[in-house]
């Protein structure tokens, strides 16, 4: 069982009402700085303690010359100093209270060398003893957009949501922050461990289980010490909430990178697959499938069925859009099922019929940049029993050079309206296209009301697929 009492243990790490950040410099060019200026530029609403022996203030904040000297308790610290320091560092956390450090310092068990994976391990046991809590190290830190405070590199880019990521690598949790915020994905906590010699992905995974303002999870991970505890958890928490799971080193080149990265044993591709799918983790390969998936659990919540209606083409012909349409979807598992002839007839009633197909996939051409017959297209499709979801393509580059780009805006308005008066998802595809400011400014409308867009065929597919097979792994076990 995963107990609450880990939201409580975990408050001073994403809440702490004041930070301690030993090694910041006046150098803009130093990682310390740029620590400093991420806290003032979230506005930061709790104590900043800047620890300097050379400076009085870094940018109108009073610095100290060592943790000691700081008035009154500290919740978090991070550091940004030499390895060497770090054992001592500790005492001066625990003279302070300090209940957590997150170790920037990098060197230890990733390089692969005696002295540093000894180091670390006496780090993580003086940490145990002192009672303090460690992240890293070798850890980038934690974002969260909703809280007022950025304990990462990374600037906040985007608002609060309920979606959250746990990542072993810093560098691929910023590319995804960076993705959500073009995609529109709601991140709510963005967490980096590094080496993880204390707190792991098992302790945020538990933490985010019972947090209620997560209800989406993302992970990477290059390996894990306790593999059927992650396992177990896994299966525990995929009970209520969907996960997310990019694993790293699953070739021989991938495993070399990922020990020297985090001193991570990757393990089997084969067993991890076969493990994750029986606990029911959505395992995925690549970071840019993390994000069309978290995307399409954020706004598909509760989607059932995999029966796909497909329409090619909008404002383009679409022949051979609704054939690589046709063929990404079943070669992901979804279901095209022709559409009834009544439906086939009465979409002849008010549509020309040469260079059309109206079965399903269908090519509906110039008719989509008109949002009367647009209207009329979506009632008879979204009205057949035999549809569970609407995914559409939209020929942005054809649009734009045919007609305004107010009747792109009013293609949008249609698909919104329909979204909001009936329960069937809508999922949209967006070629590159040369208007890039155009489309990109119709795909945040879309996806703030719940419409996901994609820029290729096979990756909505895949996205659809993948809430698809969760749901199926929950049905299991409700049916079980």
């Amino acid at each position: 069982m995963i107990s609450e009492d880990r939201v409580k243990e975990f408050e001073p790490i994403f809440h702490p009402k004041s930070v301690a950040l030993i090694g910041v410099s006046k150098d803009e060019g130093k990682v310390g700085n740029i620590f400093l200026r991420n806290f003032l530029d979230a506005g930061f609403e709790g104590k900043l303690y800047p620890i300097n022996p050379n400076s009085d203030e870094i940018y109108g904040v009073m610095a100290y010359p060592s943790l000691r000297e700081v008035p009154g308790t500290v919740d978090y610290a991070i550091t940004i100093i030499p390895k060497r320091f770090i054992l001592d560092t500790l005492d001066d956390c625990a003279a302070r209270g300090v209940k957590a450090v997150q170790m920037f310092t990098a060197g230890f068990s990733e390089l692969g060398q005696e002295e540093g994976c000894q180091l670390e391990q006496a780090i993580a046991i003086k940490a145990r003893k002192l009672g303090i809590r460690l992240l890293g190290p070798n850890c980038a830190g934690i974002t969260c957009p909703g809280n007022p405070a950025n304990f990462a590199l990374r600037p906040v880019l985007q608002m609060d949501g309920e979606v959250a990521i746990v990542s072993q690598s810093g560098g691929n949790l910023g590319a995804l922050q960076e993705m959500g915020a073009l995609r529109g994905i709601r991140l709510g906590k963005l967490i980096n461990y590094g080496n993880g010699c204390d707190l792991d992905c098992i302790e945020f995974l538990e933490y985010l289980a019972v947090d209620p303002e997560t209800q989406i999870i993302g992970m990477y991970l290059e390996g894990v010490r306790n593999g059927p505890r992650l396992l177990e958890l896994i299966r525990e928490v995929s009970r209520s909430k969907p996960i997310v799971f990019w694993k790293g080193g699953r070739t021989e080149a991938g495993a070399g990178a990922a020990l020297s990265h985090t001193a991570s044993l990757a393990g089997s591709k084969a067993v991890w697959s076969a493990a994750l799918r029986q606990a029911g983790a959505i395992e995925v390969e690549n970071i840019e499938e993390v994000a069309d998936t978290l995307l399409a659990f954020q706004c598909l919540p509760g989607f059932q069925g995999s029966r796909a209606a497909v329409i090619a083409g909008l404002a383009a012909a679409g022949g051979g859009a609704s054939v690589a349409m046709g063929d990404a979807c079943e070669s992901q598992g979804l279901r095209v099922i022709p559409l009834s002839t009544p439906a086939q007839d009465e979409l002849r009633s008010f549509l020309p019929v040469e260079g059309r197909i109206f079965l399903n996939p269908l090519d509906i051409s110039q008719a989509g940049s008109d949002p009367e017959k647009l209207t009329r297209i979506l009632q008879i499709v979204l009205g057949e029993t035999t549809v569970d979801v609407v995914i559409i393509h939209v020929a942005t580059r054809v649009f734009l050079g045919y007609s305004p780009l107010e009747r792109l805006g009013q293609m949008a308005d249609v698909l919104i309206d329909f979204k909001n008066k009936q329960s069937k998802p809508i999922v949209t595809v967006f070629n590159p296209s040369l208007h890039y400011d155009e489309q990109s400014a119709i795909e945040a409308k879309l996806s703030a009301a719940q419409i996901p867009s994609y820029p290729t065929f096979e990756r909505a597919a895949r996205a659809v697929a993948n809430v698809i097979r969760y749901q199926e792994f929950k049905d299991g076990i409700e049916g079980s």
